[in-house]
């Protein structure tokens, strides 16, 4: 059928009148992604020197300054974890110095840059409308916020998960050479980064597996090929840390069930809107629960709302064509990037599960969220819980940036420069012995009984060297529920005759001095 001239006037009318108003759109997406970019460089920049080092930072810190001197041995016999973000940190210290804002700089700009990174991926899978809220509730997820403000690796490892999950979907879509290169250079810097990246790889492979398995067996081959590859890069490194013995870390096993969901509360709630690390391991996690019942309803409930749209969309939603990324890739990776770090902690005899071992999954989750919000956006009750939510996260990341002292990290900073201000006359009995090393980087020099077992002879003879003299004992109290969780040495003190003469109390620590007081 021929068109007239009139015809293909109008269509080519309506073809520049789409070209158009898809580039006025394009413009207003980048403002808005400029504008949610600025909104979260506020967030991971503000007062990013203000709290003092915490245990993982400081042993971090320490060991990246050993670098230049003791190669990679410096890492490999201090750490288990990957050692790429030591690395990091070591050039950071010979350009910028040892001060807390340089070390966690690096991290509060991966950070940054996943807000865009998690923009192009919402929009390459669904939207741009669905790339501009994936951008806002990354940028303001209290977790994502918490977590870039550390000098560790977990911003690292977010950052690496997302952009491989981009190189993924591009491979899955059309497999070109870049996308190969790419997603076998992001494995090796993923690995480098920590080793859980491997599950990643894992659960994407495992997608493309239940995918391709009848349909596209060479490019599955191929896959598996490429993340082999990868792995074969990292052998080095295992090599290398093959002999550490890393002890233990992270939170206890007990209420393994719990982990999963408590990660995904994070995401979105962060660790400031309930009780803190130090209430649940001082009262127990059901007990300071039970304390801060009545702020924790509106948060629970508002999340509650939440996984209810997601379960909405995925119910009402179009199957996808086999092998399309989508929902299906994003929920298979948001399910194994918490479960598997949850079973590898609950498994294994030398690490234990923390959620920062999560990381890697928070932006599949917000696209998720996302995007099921987006299909639901005409409902005016589901609009009104998607602003509540965004709210109540841009409240929990903002006192993630003012933590007070109830949530601030143990400030080993005050604490060290309390005891040079002291000069104890008697001996310094410190009940968490990894904080040792966070008042040495701080400068305090003067000696120190590490508390590894409250009836250790070094600690029963400090105490009784200076009830015999009549002198005094300084006792430092941070994270003591890992070595006197029931205020042991304190207790022994009390009942030997010691009272307390002085008192100093900083975020998460404590610095009491004891002298002994002859009854007659």
């Amino acid at each position: 059928m021929l068109l007239h001239r009139e015809d293909l006037g109008a269509l080519e009318d309506e073809s520049v009148a789409q070209q158009s108003g898809e580039t006025v759109g394009s413009r207003s997406d980048t403002v808005l992604l400029l504008l949610i970019t600025a909104i979260a460089a506020v967030l991971r920049l503000a007062r990013l020197g203000s709290e003092s080092f915490w245990i993982d930072e400081v042993s971090e810190a320490r060991t990246a300054s050993l670098i230049a001197t003791h190669g990679w041995r410096a890492i490999a016999s201090r750490d288990n974890v990957s050692p790429l973000s030591h690395v990091i940190l070591a050039g950071v210290q010979q350009v910028f110095g040892r001060s807390e804002i340089a070390a966690r700089l690096p991290g509060a700009l991966a950070g940054i840059i996943l807000v865009p990174v998690a923009y192009a991926l919402g929009r390459r899978l669904f939207s741009g409308r669905v790339g501009l809220l994936v951008a806002t509730l990354v940028a303001i997820s209290p977790y994502a916020v918490w977590f870039a403000r550390d000098a560790r690796m977990y911003s690292y490892l977010s950052l690496a998960s997302a952009l491989y999950l981009w190189c993924f979907v591009a491979f899955v879509e059309r497999p070109t050479r870049a996308s190969a290169v790419g997603l076998v250079s992001l494995g090796i810097v993923g690995l480098y980064v920590h080793e859980y990246f491997i599950f990643v790889m894992v659960a994407s492979t495992a997608w493309a597996a239940w995918s391709w398995i009848r349909s596209n067996r060479p490019r599955l081959f191929a896959l598996v090929g490429m993340n082999a590859l990868s792995c074969l890069a990292f052998v080095p490194w295992i090599v290398a840390v093959s002999a550490y013995d890393p002890g233990t870390a992270g939170s206890q096993r007990s209420g393994a069930i719990f982990f999963a969901p408590y990660t995904v509360v994070s995401y979105f709630i962060g660790f400031t809107l309930g009780p803190s690390i130090r209430e649940m391991q001082r009262l127990g996690a059901l007990s300071a629960m039970r304390d801060h019942v009545g702020a924790m309803v509106i948060p629970m409930l508002l999340l509650g709302a939440t996984l209810a749209v997601v379960a909405w969309a995925a119910r009402g939603r179009k199957p996808e064509r086999p092998g399309t990324p989508g929902l299906g890739l994003l929920g298979v990776l948001a399910v194994a990037l918490i479960v598997l770090p949850v079973l590898a902690g609950t498994v294994t005899d030398t690490v234990n599960f923390n959620v920062r071992y999560c990381a890697g999954a928070v932006v599949p989750v917000m696209i998720l969220v996302a995007a099921s919000f987006d299909r639901l956006r005409s409902r005016s009750i589901v609009t009104a819980v998607l602003v509540a939510l965004v709210a109540m996260m841009t409240f929990a990341s903002i006192r993630a940036v003012f933590p007070g002292d109830e949530y601030a990290r143990e400030d080993i900073r005050a604490t060290a420069h309390e005891l040079r201000r002291l000069h104890p006359r008697g001996p310094v009995l410190v009940e968490s012995p990894t904080i040792v090393e966070g008042l040495r980087w701080y400068g305090y020099r003067g000696p120190v009984i590490a508390v590894r077992d409250t009836q250790a002879r070094p600690v029963l003879a400090a105490a009784r060297s200076q009830r015999v003299s009549g002198g005094e004992v300084t006792l430092v109290q941070a994270r003591e529920w890992e070595f006197d969780p029931g205020d042991v040495v304190a207790r022994d003190l009390t009942r030997a005759g010691f009272r307390i003469t002085s008192s100093y109390t900083s975020a998460g620590a404590r610095i009491h001095t004891y002298r002994y007081v002859p009854s007659f």
